[in-house]
């Protein structure tokens, strides 16, 4: 492994990467950047390449419904310069019914 500088951060702290998770999925994450002296902008959450959610600022904490499968899911974040910067992480959602009794 080796390291990168970082002159943004977007920081995944749910769901992590690899986890299965039922939906909806609860997404939390946070954006700075070093490079952009007005600070970030915006957050966005992309599933499979197609952009799902918004929100105006260094912070996000939403749901996302998702039907089950596997899917690669990007949080990525906009400066108020121009700039952007994402984090990948990859997830499974569970059909929910394994184990339970309705």
């Amino acid at each position: 492994m080796f390291a990168v500088p970082a002159f943004a951060t977007v920081a995944i702290t749910s769901p992590i990467n690899g986890q299965t998770v039922s939906s909806p999925v609860q997404y939390v994450a946070t954006a700075t950047t070093t490079t952009c002296s007005k600070g970030v902008a915006a957050m966005g959450i992309y599933v499979d390449n197609v952009l799902k959610y918004t929100v105006h600022g260094i912070s996000l904490n939403t749901t996302l419904a998702l039907r089950p499968g596997s899917y690669q899911t990007v949080v990525e974040e906009w400066d108020y310069c121009g700039g952007a910067s994402y984090t990948k992480i990859y997830i499974t959602v569970s059909d929910g019914n394994s184990g339970q009794t309705g």
